[in-house]
């Protein structure tokens, strides 16, 4: 149950309509996350709701976290950037980057469709396709002194995906603890985000009661990495709002046009709804996140096994 009003920018439906709640970054750095409006949210019956962050404009819930990491870091003058992503981060990341020093390392087993995307960006960085992509980034970290922006390195990316919460609040005038809010997570990121959010909330007096947060990992999936403290973390924040951690395997083509981390979510919802006794929730919100990218015909590319292939083309 909500019980006032939130403090935002009311011109902005960006991650800065929050900017009260984050630490301050002077306004000339900020890198918006593109959004005009609030992602879509789809009511499906009086029970379920259905959050779009598969609409957002930089393909999902990574351009929040990615939008607060480079201002922050377009603050601080740093201009060496990497990340290694199985797609959806990488996307975000070479739409939003001021560096021509930006490197983005992925697998060539990424989903093709997303490959193909990267590959035909328009950009101030690089996409690289390499065997090795988190030895790749870690290499310009140790050797050149790089800024790694994997979600899972990183607690700005936290800060950005705060703004989810505030979101969900503004948009659902119920929200208290007979909510489930399910996401699948592989770096945790967004679930502490939105706990991070939900909990300033309730400290500020605008959210009686907290929404139970049902994150889903996925098995035999190599994207993303969960560190051993972002578990405890999210062990933690999943007890403490009287939620679960889902895992399960990807449901890699479900009904839904979208994404299977919309497709897992989903499923996960539906088999935690036959097993209420367990989950204790009377509604839930749903997070599609990931766009589903076009066919359209790959540009060639070099697939990197070595590094000093690599570092030689690029002259490092």
């Amino acid at each position: 149950m909500q019980t006032g009003t939130l403090k935002v920018i009311k011109d902005r439906f960006d991650i800065w309509r929050y900017a009260d709640f984050f630490p301050q970054i002077p306004e000339q750095f900020w890198i918006s996350d593109g959004r005009k409006e609030f992602t879509r949210l789809e009511k499906r019956n009086a029970d379920l709701f259905i959050k779009h962050e598969d609409e957002h404009p930089l393909g999902s819930h990574k351009g929040r976290s990615l939008a607060y990491q480079l201002s922050q870091l377009f603050a601080s003058g740093e201009k060496k950037l990497t990340i290694s992503s199985s797609g959806n981060a990488a996307y975000a990341f070479l739409r939003l980057t001021y560096s021509a020093h930006s490197y983005a390392f992925v697998s060539p087993s990424a989903d093709k469709n997303k490959l193909t995307t990267l590959l035909s960006l328009k950009t101030k960085g690089k996409i690289i396709v390499s065997e090795s992509p988190r030895t790749f980034a870690n290499w310009l970290v140790n050797k050149h002194g790089y800024i790694d922006l994997r979600p899972s390195q990183s607690d700005d990316a936290i800060v950005g995906l705060m703004s989810l919460g505030f979101e969900l609040f503004e948009q659902i005038p119920d929200l208290s603890d007979d909510y489930g809010v399910f996401s699948v997570t592989t770096s945790g990121g967004n679930i502490l985000g939105m706990t991070k959010a939900f909990k300033n909330l309730q400290e500020k007096g605008l959210l009686k009661t907290l929404p139970k947060l049902f994150p889903i990992l996925l098995q035999d999936y190599k994207g993303g990495t969960l560190t051993t403290e972002r578990r405890q973390e999210l062990e933690k924040a999943v007890s403490e709002m009287d939620g679960k951690i889902i895992t399960m395997r990807p449901i890699l083509k479900g009904q839904e046009n979208t994404s299977f981390e919309g497709n897992t979510a989903l499923r996960a919802y539906e088999e935690c709804k036959i097993q209420n006794v367990k989950c204790k929730i009377d509604k839930a919100v749903v997070i599609f996140t990931g766009r589903e990218c076009l066919k359209q015909a790959i540009p060639e590319y070099k697939v990197y096994s070595s590094i000093s292939d690599f570092a030689k083309d690029f002259k490092l």
